[in-house]
């Protein structure tokens, strides 16, 4: 073996350790930033779909009404207002809206209460 190719492996096993060590840090912090014990011990809506899974309750605590936050939430997505992301990480995903500098608030007539779907022409699959 080269001693070009040594250091390449080299380089490449330092790295992946490195990159395992620090993801084993990371990751507890990452799958329940902002969430509460009990937020985390508690069942949501679907959990009973896939057993077994890894759980990841993220949550941010937003001090205002539902009705000030539903326009907000209902106007999120692909086929509407965008993500609410860098505009590069939306293009990224195949976005091609462009994050809206303030609510739209389109007046839909939808409440809290409202139960959002995709339109069947964007869902993936038959």
């Amino acid at each position: 073996m080269s001693a070009t190719r040594r250091r390449l492996l080299t380089a490449a096993v330092v790295l992946a350790v490195a990159a395992a060590f620090v993801a084993s840090l990371y990751q507890p912090w990452l799958s329940q930033w902002g969430s509460t014990t009990a937020e985390r011990r508690g069942a949501v809506a679907g959990d009973a779909l896939v057993p077994k899974a890894m759980a990841w309750t993220r949550s941010v605590t937003v001090d205002a009404p539902a009705e000030a936050v539903w326009p907000w939430l209902v106007q999120m997505g692909f086929d509407k207002g965008g993500f609410y992301n860098y505009d590069w990480g939306e293009q990224l995903a195949g976005d091609p809206v462009q994050t809206p500098p303030a609510s739209t608030r389109s007046g839909s007539g939808s409440s809290p209460a409202t139960r959002c779907t995709r339109p069947r022409s964007a869902r993936p699959g038959p």
